[in-house]
């Protein structure tokens, strides 16, 4: 049986996705649109106009989190 390939967090454009959504560890998107991604993601670029608007405001909000 292959290994499967544990998800990273970043930034990935999902089958059918017009925008990228970002995904963390556990393979969810922050916006909950996409439940579910394996596969390579990106890191940076978090400004990208072609980011999913939705995700971009929660990793805002978990970036805020977690420097505190």
């Amino acid at each position: 049986m292959p290994q499967v390939k544990e998800p990273r967090e970043g930034w990935a454009f999902p089958l059918r996705s017009q925008k990228a959504h970002y995904f963390t560890e556990d393979g969810r998107s922050l916006c909950g649109k996409w439940g579910f991604y394996h596969g390579d993601v990106e890191q940076g670029n978090d400004d990208s106009p072609s980011n999913c608007t939705a995700c971009k405001k929660a990793l805002k909000r978990k970036k805020h989190q977690k420097a505190k």
